[in-house]
């Protein structure tokens, strides 16, 4: 075996599963972007962009999508919403389908898109969705984490922040029926955190139908709550139907709950 038939070998063989690589990775083993590109017009891997390769015929997941773009500093982003809430292992509601729903969020301010390869590797049977941070008029910084995801550290909601982003997606996306039962999950939440949030959350709808769900489960942690910070806009909210109103929090909904008379 000549020196170049090793070293191919020795990619082939030490080449993270299912993930991208970066030219600085294949540096690390003596591959030189001159290689590397050989490589890919013999077959042996895929350009996907610059310095940045895929093995051949190999399926990329969308962990590993995400490391890439936060772990090389490409865009600021995070995963939220119900992504969150399946990494935090909260989702025990069965999805009926194959298509997986991919939430990621960037800082409002940025103009920054998603880079080509991202959309053009992410699998087919997975949807994304790419929002702009703004249901917080103050970013929380404790509201996000390092969680380990597939083996690659992702930055995503915690779950009081994800519970709220999911809420915001309520009924466009997910039923009350969802939310409720993703609320009934929510054991152990931090109040502390969960009052910054609530604080700083510019959604009305958000704040009424989170208070609304959380007194029905009627949660521990929901009495620690400093409930008069938090305030409530005059009009009413309607969340799928008009059908049981609760003058508490002004908002009408589809389903009835069980909540304390004012």
């Amino acid at each position: 075996m000549n020196n170049n038939e090793s070293k191919i070998m020795n990619l082939m063989l030490n080449w993270p599963e299912n993930q991208l690589i970066t030219q600085k990775w294949l540096d690390s083993i003596n591959i030189s972007r001159q290689l590397a590109n050989k490589y890919a017009k013999t077959g042996w891997i895929e350009k996907i962009d610059r310095g940045l390769y895929k093995k051949k015929n190999t399926k990329i997941y969308w962990e590993s999508l995400v490391a890439r773009l936060q772990n090389d500093n490409i865009l600021q982003t995070h995963l939220g919403a119900n992504t969150a809430i399946d990494i935090h292992s909260l989702n025990h509601y069965i999805s009926m389908g194959d298509n997986y729903h991919l939430w990621l969020y960037k800082d409002e301010e940025t103009n920054k898109n998603l880079p080509s390869w991202f959309q053009k590797s992410l699998d087919s049977n997975c949807t994304l969705h790419f929002m702009k941070r703004k249901l917080f008029d103050c970013e929380i910084k404790k509201s996000l984490q390092t969680k380990l995801v597939e083996n690659q550290n992702l930055l995503v909601s915690t779950k009081e922040r994800a519970i709220l982003e999911l809420l915001s997606l309520c009924p466009q996306h997910y039923s009350l029926e969802y939310c409720m039962f993703i609320m009934e999950n929510m054991l152990s939440l931090n109040p502390s955190l969960l009052q910054k949030l609530l604080e700083s959350c510019n959604s009305d709808k958000v704040k009424k139908l989170f208070f609304l769900l959380a007194e029905h489960e009627d949660h521990a942690w929901f009495k620690r709550l400093n409930k008069s910070k938090i305030s409530f806009k005059r009009n009413k909210v309607i969340v799928e139907e008009n059908k049981h109103y609760y003058k508490k929090y002004n908002i009408s909904t589809s389903i009835q709950f069980t909540i304390k008379k004012e």
